[in-house]
C-alpha cells in the first residue's frame, strides 16, 4: 500500500511488527525542530507500550523518533492504534540547557559542553569572538539553534540520522509534470517590506536606512524601524539581512500536490518545466507533508520563491 515502512518498538526495545499500516502523515517543517509522524495501524499484539518509531524509505531512514501519543482501541479482531511521534530532535528540544554566560565561544564547544550523547555535529566550525548568553528557559535544541543563527543567518536541523546540520541543501529535484496532481501560487504583498530604518545607538535617530530594490519595483512601500543599539557589532549584518529576507521569505509561495512518495527534502531547490515556475528565481522547499490513505498516497510540498531582494544601505546626511 505504501512506500514508506514503519518499524515500532517497545520499552524493553523489542520490535513490534505491525499487523498492517491504514494511514500516516509525515510532516516536516522549516519553522519546526521537529518532524511530525501520525501513524494509523493495526497491531497483533495489544498492551505493549511503544516508545520509538524509525520510518523507511526503501533502505533510507526517513524518520526517526520518538512516540508522543499512544491511543488504542481494542476488539475480537486486535488492536487498532493510532501514534502522534516527534523526530529525535524532541530529546533536545524538550530539555533545558544551561543558563550561562560563554565568552567567544564556537559551535563545536556549545555542542560538546550542552549536547548529549547520541548525537553528531556535522557542520563547520561556527564561533564569534564575544560573549554569547544562554537564559533560563532556553532548550538545548535552542542553544545550538540561537548561536549559529545569529552568527549565520541559517537554522540547524536534525535530520533522521541524528546528524546536527544547517538547513541548507544543494540538491537540486527535478519533478516530473506527469506526477503533478495540483498546483497552487500565492503571491503575498501583505506581509512584504521595502526595507528597514534603524539606529546603532539609542541617542540617536534613525538615520540608517536598507531598502530592498526588488521591492520597490514590485510597488512595496511599507517598512520597519529597528532599535539596534543593544545588538552586538558582529551580528549587525546578519540581523538586518535576515530581517529584510524573514519578512519577504513567502512572497511568492507555490504549492505542488504529487502523486506518490516524493523523495524531497526541506532546503531542495525544486526544478519542473511549469510555465513561470522560475520567475523570481530557485524555488525552494520549505514544507513537505507525506500523507498514505483509502485514496492513495501523496506528497505536499510548500515552497518559497528564493528571492533576490537587491539590498541598498545608505545613511542620511
Amino acid at each position: 500500500m505504501a512506500d514508506l515502512t514503519f518499524k515500532l518498538y517497545d520499552l524493553d526495545d523489542n520490535e513490534i511488527k505491525p499487523k498492517a499500516v491504514l494511514s500516516y502523515e509525515l510532516s516536516r517543517d522549516a519553522d519546526a525542530a521537529c518532524d511530525g509522524l501520525r501513524l494509523n495501524l493495526l497491531l497483533d499484539e495489544t498492551g505493549a507500550e511503544l516508545y520509538r518509531v524509525k520510518a523507511f524509505y526503501g533502505k533510507v531512514c526517513a524518520f526517526n523518533g520518538y512516540v508522543d501519543t499512544q491511543r488504542e482501541s481494542i476488539n475480537a479482531n486486535g488492536s487498532t492504534c493510532f501514534l502522534y511521534c516527534r523526530s529525535s530532535a524532541c530529546l533536545l528540544v524538550d530539555s533545558e540547557a544551561k543558563p550561562f554566560t560563554y565568552n567567544s565561544p564556537s559551535v563545536n564547544a556549545l555542542f560538546e559542553i550542552g549536547i548529549g550523547d547520541g548525537f553528531r555535529l556535522c557542520m563547520g566550525n561556527v564561533f564569534s569572538d564575544i560573549q554569547y548568553q544562554v537564559s533560563k528557559g532556553t532548550s538545548k535544541f535552542g542553544l545550538l539553534n540561537d548561536f549559529v543563527l545569529s552568527v549565520t543567518g541559517n537554522r540547524i536541523r536534525v535530520n533522521p540520522k541524528n546528524e546536527i546540520v544547517m538547513l541548507k541543501s544543494e540538491r537540486v529535484i527535478k519533478i516530473d509534470c506527469d506526477s503533478i496532481l495540483s498546483v497552487k501560487r500565492e503571491i503575498n504583498r501583505g506581509n512584504a517590506v521595502m526595507g528597514v530604518d534603524y539606529k546603532l545607538n539609542s541617542a540617536d535617530d534613525y538615520l540608517y536606512h536598507r531598502v530592498s530594490r526588488f521591492m520597490q519595483k514590485k510597488r512595496i512601500s511599507a517598512t520597519r524601524m529597528l532599535n539596534m543599539s543593544n545588538v552586538p557589532d558582529w551580528q549587525r549584518e546578519t540581523r538586518l539581512s535576515s530581517f529584510v529576507s524573514n519578512a519577504n521569505a513567502g512572497y511568492c509561495c507555490w504549492e505542488l500536490n504529487l502523486s506518490g512518495y516524493a523523495d524531497i527534502d526541506l532546503a531542495d531547490v525544486i526544478r519542473t518545466d511549469l510555465d513561470g515556475f522560475d520567475d523570481y528565481g530557485d524555488v525552494v522547499a520549505v514544507g513537505i507533508r507525506h500523507t498514505c490513505n483509502a485514496s492513495g498516497e501523496n506528497t505536499v510540498i510548500k515552497a518559497y520563491s528564493a528571492l533576490d531582494l537587491e539590498e541598498l544601505s545608505y545613511v542620511d546626511e
